[in-house]
């Protein structure tokens, strides 16, 4: 099986950036209106934190659109997402994938094994945080399912078939 790369959609590019221009235009207008408030410390420091928030959202912003790098890449025995940093799911991982309900995120379930020891590794916060996804939208992790090249139902079939055929393949052996 070949690798499937999925990229934003060109719609979600330009929802992002549409984004990205109101925090910067959000910015601009603190900027020029920051004497009508009253100066101190604290508008200071929140000035400076809306500039950092914003350049850091311009820079990923321009980046994300124009590098070209995929947001996902399905392969025969994993999906990687890719970011900052790449994140792996290895189907020998999964119990199955589904949709959160709004079709914005493919969730993740893992095998109780895995998910033991994934609550296990992860930190006080991270175990705060797992239980709370799971309690919200049914699982601990997901990816992306909105704003691709593949409708959110398509993922999830592409998904399923390529688990199945990893399956599958692991029973051969």
């Amino acid at each position: 099986m070949e690798d499937i790369k999925l990229y934003y959609a060109s719609k979600g590019v330009v929802k992002h950036l549409l984004f990205i221009l109101v925090v910067a235009g959000s910015i601009i207008y603190s900027l020029i209106h920051a004497e009508d408030a009253a100066p101190g410390i604290g508008t200071w420091t929140l000035l400076a934190l809306l500039v950092l928030i914003g350049v850091f959202f311009v820079y990923y912003g321009i980046k994300k659109g124009k590098n070209g790098k995929p947001v996902l890449t399905v392969r025969q025995d994993r999906v990687i997402l890719h970011g900052i940093k790449d994140w792996e799911v290895h189907y020998s991982d999964v119990e199955s994938f589904f949709l959160s309900d709004d079709k914005d995120l493919l969730l993740i379930n893992y095998k109780e094994n895995v998910a033991h020891k994934k609550m296990a590794d992860a930190s006080a916060s991270g175990r705060v945080v797992r239980k709370f996804s799971r309690a919200v939208i049914g699982s601990e992790e997901g990816l992306p399912a909105s704003d691709l090249n593949l409708k959110p139902d398509e993922l999830l079939n592409l998904m399923e078939e390529r688990l199945n055929a990893y399956r599958e393949k692991q029973q051969e052996k």
